[in-house]
């Protein structure tokens, strides 16, 4: 996983102990509250009264790490951090959550007005899904990862030369309402 950019809010001492702590965390720390360069926002519980700060925290699409004692805080964040923690939790949560990002990211992708869940292999709109192979699934990726007009010989390279599944039949099976 590349290097994790962390913005950190809350009071000073919260922040000025993570900034000591740095070497010893997995991830960087972004100082600059203005940037947008940041993979998480970790930030205490105090930071919600802050309005610049509760500001940032509700319309940031990034992750975002509660620290606090309280877990009956409104539910604004993506996962939570019991204080005081040790440096193993902190690591952990901050990677966790980013991880969960990514599988979620790689497991479900938008196809104009479908959803494709690969983990289910399952291709949906609205109340209708169907069921597809782990091909199909390939097939479909193919096409979406392909600007150009993609050659017979990549496909059978792709999918050899047994698997060679008509594409309008497939196609029409997914298509098809």
């Amino acid at each position: 996983m590349h290097q994790l950019k962390v913005l950190i809010l809350g009071p000073a001492s919260f922040i000025a102990t993570l900034n000591e702590l740095e070497p010893f965390l997995k991830f960087n720390s972004v100082k600059d509250k203005n940037s947008s360069d940041f993979d998480i926002i970790l930030f205490h519980e105090e930071a919600l009264s802050d309005k610049d700060d509760n500001k940032i925290i509700c319309n940031s699409n990034s992750l975002k790490v509660c620290a606090s004692k309280n877990k009956n805080l409104s539910k604004n964040y993506d996962t939570f951090l019991e204080i005081p923690s040790s440096l193993k939790e902190i690591n952990s949560v901050v990677e966790n959550v980013a991880a969960k990002r990514i599988f979620n990211k790689n497991s479900s992708i938008e196809i104009k007005k479908y959803l494709l869940n690969k983990n289910e292999k399952k291709l949906s709109n609205d109340n209708n899904e169907i069921i597809l192979t782990e091909k199909e699934i390939q097939l479909l990726e193919l096409f979406l990862n392909n600007k150009k007009p993609i050659s017979k010989k990549k496909y059978f390279h792709l999918f050899g030369i047994i698997h060679r599944m008509p594409i309008l039949i497939l196609l029409r099976r997914i298509f098809t309402d």
